[in-house]
C-alpha cells in the first residue's frame, strides 16, 4: 500500500513538472505569437508598406513563421500531455508544418533576390520589384509548397494503409511515426535537404553578386552595404532553419536513450532553442530593424495601449480583472519562494547534524520568521488590492505579527553574526558557547523582545478613548499606518523600528570589524576569518533590504493620494515585489543554499521521496 502511494506521488510530481515546464515554454510563444501579430497588423495598415516589394515579401515571411509557431506549439503541447490523435488529425498537422516550414527557405531566396536587383539593377528594381510581382511570387512560392504537401501525402498513404486510417496512433503526433518505411522517411528528408541547399546556393549567389557590384564605382555604396548586411542576416536565419529541421530525429533518438524525467526537460529545451527562438528572431531581424517598421511599430503600440488604458478606466469589470491578474503575478513567487522555504525549514530539522549546529539552529528561526512576515504580508498585500475592509481587532492581529516577524529578523542575523565572530576569535571556546542550548534560549529571547514591541504597539494603538469603536469596520484598507490615532504614536513606533535597526547595523559591522582585526593576526584560521567576512557582508546587505521594506506603507499611502486608482494598483504590485517579496525570498539564497552541507541535503530531499522510512538515493544522485 505504502509502495502504491509512493508512485502515486511521485506520477503527481510528474505531471506537476511536466505541466509547469510546458507554461514555461509556451510563454516565449505567446509573447512572440503577440509581437507578430502586432507587425502583421502593422504592415497590412500602412499604404507605404502595402506598396513596397520587400514589405509584401517580409509579410508573408513573417505570416507562414506565424503559423508554423502555432502548428509546432500545438503539436509540443499534444506531446506533453501525450495525447494521441487519429491519423488523418495527425497528418493535417504535420503536413501544414511541414508547409510552413518549406515556405520560409523559399521567402528568403525572393527577398535576396529583391536585394540583388536593388543593387545590381537599381533604374529597373521599381518596375521589377513591383507589389503585384512580389504577390505572383509569394503565391507561387505557395503553390510549391503545397506540392511538397501533396508529395509527403503520397509517401504517408500508401494503398495498404487506407483501411486503418481511422485507427488511434501508438506514438505521440510526430512526422517520423507518419511514414511507413524507412525509404518514405529518407525521401522526406532528401527533399528538404535539397530545398535547403538550392536556398543557400542562392542566398550566397546573391550576396556574392552583391559583393562584385559593390566594387563598382556606379554602384550605391550605402545601398550595398545595408544589402550584404541583409543577405548576411538571411543566411544566419537559413541556418536557423536547419536546425529545426533535426527537431524529430532528435527527439526520437533521446525518447528512447534517456529516463522519462529526463527526456521530457530535454525535450523542452530543445524545443525552445531550435524551434521557438528560430521563430522569434525573424521578428528582431526582419521587423524590428527596420526604422520605418520599428516607428509604425511602436505608433500602433502606444494605441492599443491607450486604448486598453481607456478601456479599464471606464469598465469597473475590467479594473478588477486587471486587479486580480496583478495580484496573481504578486502571488506567484511568495508560492515558490514558499515552497522553498518549508523545504529547507523541513531538510533544517530533519537531520541532526542540522540541530545540533548552532548556526543552523539560528538559521532556522530566521527562515521561519521570513516565511510568516511572507504569508502575513502577502495577505495584507491581497487585502489591501481587492479593497476588502477589516474590523479593527483583526487588522490590528495582522499588522502587529508582521511587525513581531519584521523586528526578529535583524535581532537573528545579530546573533548569526555574534556566532561567526565567536568562532573566528575565541574557536576553541566556541563549541562550548555557541551550543544548541545556547541557541535557543538566545532565539527565544528574541522571540520575547518582539513579543514586548507587539504589546508596546498595542498600546500606542489602543488608547482608552478608542476602546468602544473597537468593532467597527475600518474605512480605510488594512495597513499600520491607519491603526495608530495620533502622530505621536506613529512617530514612536517609527523611532523604535529605526533603533533597532541602527542597533543591529553597528552589531553587525563591529562584529565585522572585529573579524577583521583578528583575520590580521597569525593564529586565526584565515579560511575561517574569510568565510566569516563575506557572511558578514551577506548579513549587512540583507539588513539593508529588510530597512527598505519599512517605507513600505508610507510609500502606499503617499501613491494612494497621488496617483489615479488604477495606476495606484500596478504601482503598489511592482512596489510590494521589489521591497516585500524579494528581500524576503533572498534569506534563502544568502543562507541557506549558499551553505553547501544545506545545499547538499536539501538536493537529497528533492531526489529521495521519504514515505516513512527512509530511503536512498540511486547513483543518479546530483553531486556537489
Amino acid at each position: 500500500m505504502e509502495q502504491n502511494s509512493s508512485s502515486a506521488g511521485t506520477q503527481y510530481m510528474l505531471m506537476f513538472e511536466n505541466a509547469l515546464f510546458s507554461f514555461t515554454a509556451s510563454l516565449p510563444c505567446l509573447v512572440f505569437f503577440w509581437v507578430n501579430v502586432l507587425i502583421l497588423y502593422t504592415l497590412r495598415s500602412r499604404a507605404v508598406f502595402r506598396e513596397a516589394s520587400r514589405y509584401v515579401l517580409l509579410f508573408h515571411l513573417l505570416l507562414a513563421d506565424t503559423l508554423q509557431m502555432i502548428l509546432m506549439q500545438t503539436l509540443f503541447l499534444l506531446s506533453s500531455v501525450r495525447l494521441l490523435l487519429v491519423i488523418p488529425l495527425c497528418a493535417l498537422l504535420v503536413l501544414m508544418t511541414h508547409a510552413t516550414h518549406d515556405f520560409s527557405p523559399l521567402m528568403l531566396v525572393l527577398m535576396s533576390l529583391e536585394r540583388l536587383v536593388a543593387v545590381r539593377m537599381p533604374l529597373r528594381h521599381a518596375a521589377i520589384a513591383t507589389p503585384r510581382n512580389s504577390v505572383w511570387a509569394c503565391l507561387a512560392a505557395w503553390a510549391f509548397t503545397v506540392s511538397t504537401v501533396l508529395v509527403r501525402l503520397g509517401l504517408m498513404l500508401p494503398s495498404s494503409n487506407m483501411p486503418a486510417l481511422s485507427a488511434q496512433m501508438s506514438q505521440t503526433c510526430n512526422s517520423l511515426v507518419l511514414y511507413p518505411t524507412s525509404q518514405s522517411r529518407l525521401f522526406d528528408e532528401a527533399l528538404v535537404y535539397i530545398l535547403f541547399v538550392l536556398a543557400f546556393l542562392s542566398i550566397a549567389g546573391s550576396y556574392a553578386a552583391v559583393m562584385s557590384a559593390a566594387r563598382s564605382l556606379s554602384t550605391d555604396q550605402a545601398s550595398a552595404r545595408k544589402a550584404r548586411a541583409t543577405l548576411l542576416l538571411h543566411l544566419f536565419q537559413l541556418s536557423l532553419m536547419v536546425t529545426s529541421t533535426f527537431m524529430d530525429v532528435l527527439q526520437v533518438t533521446l525518447y528512447y536513450a534517456l529516463p522519462r524525467v529526463v527526456f521530457i526537460r530535454v525535450q523542452i529545451t530543445i524545443y525552445i532553442f531550435l524551434i521557438v527562438l528560430p521563430k522569434c528572431l525573424s521578428v528582431l531581424v526582419y521587423g524590428l530593424r527596420d526604422p520605418a517598421i520599428r516607428t509604425a511599430l511602436i505608433l500602433n503600440l502606444f494605441i492599443i495601449v491607450s486604448t486598453c488604458q481607456w478601456i479599464l478606466t471606464n469598465f469597473t469589470g475590467l479594473v478588477v480583472l486587471e486587479r486580480a491578474l496583478f495580484g496573481l503575478a504578486a502571488s506567484l513567487p511568495c508560492l515558490v519562494f514558499f515552497g522553498v522555504n518549508v523545504l529547507i525549514l523541513y531538510t533544517l530539522r530533519s537531520r541532526a547534524v542540522f540541530r545540533e549546529a548552532s548556526r543552523h539552529v539560528l538559521l532556522f528561526h530566521l527562515l521561519l520568521a521570513d516565511t510568516l512576515q511572507m504569508i502575513l504580508m502577502q495577505t495584507l498585500f491581497l487585502l489591501g488590492s481587492m479593497h476588502l475592509l477589516l474590523v479593527f481587532p483583526l487588522c490590528a492581529l495582522l499588522v502587529v505579527m508582521t511587525h513581531a516577524t519584521h523586528d526578529f529578523s535583524p535581532l537573528m542575523l545579530v546573533l548569526m553574526s555574534l556566532e561567526r565572530l565567536v568562532a573566528v576569535r575565541m574557536p576553541l571556546r566556541h563549541a562550548a558557547i555557541a551550543t544548541p542550548r545556547n541557541s535557543v534560549w538566545a532565539c527565544l529571547a528574541a522571540w520575547a523582545f518582539t513579543v514586548s514591541t507587539v504589546l508596546v504597539r498595542l498600546g500606542l494603538m489602543l488608547p482608552s478613548s478608542n476602546m468602544p469603536a473597537l468593532s467597527a469596520q475600518m474605512s480605510q484598507t488594512c495597513n499600520s499606518l491607519v491603526l495608530y490615532p495620533t502622530s505621536q504614536s506613529r512617530l514612536f513606533d517609527e523611532a523604535l523600528v529605526y533603533t533597532l535597526f541602527v542597533v543591529a547595523f553597528f552589531s553587525i559591522a563591529g562584529s565585522y570589524a572585529a573579524v577583521m582585526s583578528a583575520a590580521r593576526s597569525l593564529s586565526t584560521d584565515q579560511a575561517s576569518a574569510r568565510k566569516a567576512r563575506a557572511t558578514l557582508l551577506l548579513h549587512l546587505f540583507q539588513l539593508s533590504l529588510m530597512v527598505s521594506s519599512t517605507y513600505m506603507d508610507i510609500l502606499q499611502v503617499a501613491l494612494y493620494y497621488a496617483l489615479p486608482r488604477v495606476v495606484f494598483g500596478r504601482v503598489q504590485t511592482i512596489i510590494y515585489i521589489f521591497l516585500v517579496v524579494l528581500p524576503k525570498c533572498l534569506s534563502v539564497l544568502v543562507y541557506g543554499l549558499r551553505d553547501p552541507a544545506i545545499r547538499t541535503a536539501l538536493i537529497l530531499n528533492l531526489c529521495c521521496r521519504r514515505k516513512g522510512q527512509q530511503t536512498q538515493c540511486t547513483d543518479k544522485t546530483p553531486q556537489l
